[in-house]
């Protein structure tokens, strides 16, 4: 927790993209820090309880950074498989177009929950 990750700058832009680009780009740095601490929390109550299943949002889910890395900088060598929920979008129904492969081990494809645009009450405010 107390040097950023070398994706930092990744780990922001997720966000400010997760928050429909609305956050003040003052907010990142603190929010990106609270990212990987409760990351950090996870992983270690996760190692306190012994084999573990954990249900997390993808965001909290991925290979070299998130959970997953914070399980491995406290039990190195650790073994996890992280498994990624995607909403299939109609006009993109090729897995490829997703691209986030690299950051999980698997990505299980589920239909759209919601067709609603969830930034479209960001956009009203402007």
């Amino acid at each position: 927790l107390d040097r950023a990750h070398d994706d930092e700058a990744a780990l922001r832009a997720e966000m400010q993209a997760a928050h429909c680009g609305a956050l003040p780009e003052r907010a990142l740095p603190g929010m990106a820090l609270a990212q990987r601490y409760r990351d950090a929390i996870m992983a270690e109550r996760a190692l306190a309880a012994g084999p573990s299943v954990l249900i997390l949002g993808a965001g909290h889910a991925g290979k070299g950074r998130d959970v997953p890395a914070a399980l491995e900088r406290i039990a190195p060598g650790i073994e996890s498989f992280s498994i990624a929920l995607i909403e299939v979008a109609p006009e993109r129904a090729d897995p490829a177009a997703y691209g986030r492969g690299r950051r999980y081990d698997a990505l299980w494809f589920t239909p759209r929950a919601s067709i609603a645009d969830p930034c479209a009450a960001f956009r009203t405010r402007a």
